[in-house]
């Protein structure tokens, strides 16, 4: 399993870079993507799920954008729109039928581009794996953190 601090060298602004279990990608200063998924919704619209992980010793106001996306929202449990900031020492776990992505006028593919944003900091772009038809979005809680 790859170290935090080699992680942090290999990433950097603009950089398309996976985010599997067990690879986490730094995205700010503490601040990493842990994992990405994505599955098309009922609706056709894509859903993209993020874990985020706040290991710095300041709150992380989080951006999103989904490029070539029409219209991209991160939103609650509710369905509501909200901007998520993640506060210290956190993690903000995107799930289905939870916080979530929702990204439309999109063709799905094998992944999606995410690009993420901390304050003005300059985007990180993440490639999220497209889950198959039926695959269920895995439990994070089985996720080994380094």
């Amino acid at each position: 399993m790859r170290t935090f601090a080699s992680v942090f060298v290999i990433a950097f602004a603009g950089a398309v870079l996976p985010a599997q279990a067990g690879e986490p990608v730094v995205i700010g200063e503490g601040v990493f993507v842990e994992e990405a998924l994505a599955r098309v919704g009922a609706d056709g619209a894509i859903e993209v799920f993020l874990v985020v992980n706040n290991r710095s010793s300041g709150v992380a106001a989080l951006g999103v954008q989904v490029p070539g996306a029409t219209g991209v929202q991160v939103i609650d449990a509710t369905g509501r729109p909200i901007e998520p900031s993640i506060p210290i020492h956190s993690e903000l776990y995107m799930k289905p039928d939870g916080v979530r992505i929702v990204a439309t006028g999109l063709s799905p593919s094998s992944t999606i581009p995410v690009e993420v944003t901390l304050g003005i900091g300059a985007p990180v772009v993440i490639q999220a794996q497209v889950l198959t038809d039926g695959q269920a979005v895995p439990d994070h809680h089985d996720y080994q953190h380094g």
